[in-house]
């Protein structure tokens, strides 16, 4: 439980014992003109007070979706070729030497659970975007004239809550994931820099990002491999050829700003970054529009 749970629930009942006893306290001693007074006034303040602190500490809650789809064609083993929506040529490129990687440590993988694959490797797609494209909360600071060039900055140890490769890769394995000693996430020595006290929980369908201020929870809804795709142009569904299937499967995001520090001075940086983690991990999975 949050600390300022407590603290809150004790300001409630410090202003409801000081309300009570000075109210009995005046109407013992009534005769005093100024103590009336002086009780209203406070009553007043402190009720002001307790108004404010119940209208003001509230924080917020958004959904997004974010489909996470892939073709699979295993229609000439032991070799499979991986394709991706337009425009989502980094992930299909990672998701591709994890997958190889996959085929050749445990070649029965794919024979076990179909389904599981599709779900452990968004997963996984998921901490490589992390990795790869917001390792640093406070972003990556923009230069150039002609162009945007996308420059990492050296991250304040008292500012950040570091990640390592290891850490990453042991809340895969605790969660069965059949990735969890896939090709590396980071290049050597680097760390993910998240918020101050974040803490990461990653289970079999889900991955989530969880500090004092906010939270942001990645859900995986897996529909399976089915044998047609649905053509951009046209809009219908096509058959595909035997041995080929598609993965179907959505992220539901949730993202909390937790009602203690809603109105903390650091709030709007960690919106910005929620914000900025969201929409990236939208063109990473569904493609720049």
């Amino acid at each position: 439980m949050d600390i300022l749970t407590l603290v809150k629930f004790a300001n409630y009942l410090g202003v409801a014992i000081v309300v009570i006893t000075a109210i009995w306290l005046t109407k013992e001693n009534a005769g005093s003109r100024n103590m009336v007074l002086a009780t209203g006034a406070l009553v007043g303040a402190l009720a002001l007070f307790a108004i404010e602190l119940h209208f003001e500490l509230k924080g917020s809650t958004s959904y997004d979706h974010i489909t996470a789809e892939f073709t699979v064609d295993r229609s000439k083993p032991p070799n499979m070729s991986l394709s991706y929506p337009p425009k989502t040529k980094m992930r299909g490129t990672e998701e591709v030497v994890a997958s190889s990687w996959l085929s050749k440590s445990n070649p029965k993988a794919l024979e076990q659970d179909l389904n599981k694959y599709g779900r452990d490797l968004s997963v996984f797609s998921l901490l490589y975007y992390l990795a790869t494209n917001e390792d640093d909360w406070h972003g990556r600071a923009k230069y150039g004239r002609s162009a945007p060039i996308f420059i990492g900055r050296n991250p304040d140890p008292a500012d950040c809550s570091f990640v390592t490769d290891q850490d990453l890769r042991a809340e895969l394995s605790k969660a069965g994931n059949m990735f969890a000693e896939a090709p590396n996430f980071f290049v050597v020595g680097q760390r993910l820099c998240l918020p101050p006290k974040s803490r990461i929980e990653i289970s079999e369908k889900s991955f989530s990002i969880k500090n004092d201020i906010c939270q942001v929870s990645f859900s995986m809804e897996a529909y399976g491999f089915v044998g047609y795709a649905v053509s951009e142009d046209s809009q219908q569904a096509q058959h595909l050829p035997q041995g080929v299937q598609r993965f179907v499967g959505a992220w539901q995001v949730e993202t909390k700003v937790f009602d203690n520090r809603a109105q903390n001075l650091n709030t709007a940086k960690y919106r910005e970054w929620t914000s900025r983690l969201v929409e990236g991990a939208r063109e990473w999975f569904e493609g720049s529009k």
